[in-house]
């Protein structure tokens, strides 16, 4: 059973008129190519942290309502955090590198949707999806944690590539 119909069946994702729950966490669905243009725009004043911080902490919410509902320990946890942002519709993401004693992890996001919309840019895009990343991981470990792209699909690389670490970005 994929985790979509798991979520369903277990009332932990909800579809009502006008709203959708993910653990409680109301979501909203907008499409790509606004996201990009907000991206390109805030981009030009050096503001693409605001996708970041707000991602980041919209994770953290979700990921709590998550671990309160859930009875994971902390290795199941961490292998959930793909699982969920796969839902999101970034791209299919995968762990490929775990170091718990550490507090360093890779995720590899294959197919990513911006750099498809978006076409080649100078640097990675994917400021959003680093957020969620940094936001889902500070809830699961229970510390603060960052996220930065270091290949993206945008700047030429087959997959787009995330290191998370302990810290505040």
């Amino acid at each position: 059973m994929d985790i979509a119909t798991e979520l369903i069946i277990s009332n932990k994702l909800q579809f009502e008129e006008g709203e959708i729950k993910l653990f409680g966490t109301s979501i909203f669905l907008i499409p790509p190519e606004v996201y990009m243009f907000l991206y390109s725009e805030l981009d030009k004043t050096g503001q693409t942290d605001i996708f970041y911080k707000t991602c980041q902490a919209s994770a953290f919410e979700l990921f709590t309502n998550l671990i309160k509902s859930s009875h994971k320990d902390i290795d199941e946890l961490i292998a959930f955090v793909p699982k969920i942002l796969n839902l999101l519709a970034y791209g299919k993401v995968s762990i490929t590198k775990k170091d718990l004693s550490n507090m360093v992890f890779e995720f590899s996001l294959e197919s990513p949707l911006y750099p498809e919309i978006f076409g080649k840019y100078q640097k990675p895009i994917d400021v959003a999806f680093a957020g969620l990343l940094a936001g889902s991981l500070s809830a699961v470990l229970k510390t603060p944690m960052r996220c930065i792209e270091k290949e993206c699909v945008s700047t030429g690389f087959g997959n787009c590539t995330f290191v998370a670490e302990m810290g505040v970005l």
